[in-house]
């Protein structure tokens, strides 16, 4: 049973991922939605509902852009984690369709 908000889209792009306080470290990404993102990365030691911070490395020379953003790990896996996109964008359409699926169910 899917339970994303929305459908990720294959993408693969450099990422840095950081646990507060810790070192970055580089790693690359699987897919991508607005809500969540898999970060491929060996070894990624990290307990699930850990707050870390993403920096995305956009773009091609001679212009880079650089995207920050938190999350939230969701799952763990061998290859790398699923996490959840921290923003107030996301949690506003969340909280608007678990409303909608109330007054459905009533």
């Amino acid at each position: 049973m899917e339970r994303r908000l929305n459908t990720r889209q294959k993408a693969v792009t450099r990422v840095y991922l950081r646990v507060p306080s810790g070192p970055l470290r580089r790693c690359k990404t699987a897919n991508l939605s607005p809500a969540g993102v898999f970060v491929e990365a060996d070894g990624l030691d990290l307990p699930r509902g850990q707050l870390v911070d993403l920096i995305f490395v956009l773009g091609l020379q001679p212009v880079i852009k650089i995207k920050r953003r938190k999350a939230i790990v969701a799952h763990i896996s061998r290859r790398g984690a699923g996490m959840t996109i921290d923003s107030p964008e996301h949690f506003k359409f969340a909280a608007g369709s678990s409303i909608r699926k109330d007054r459905r169910l009533s």
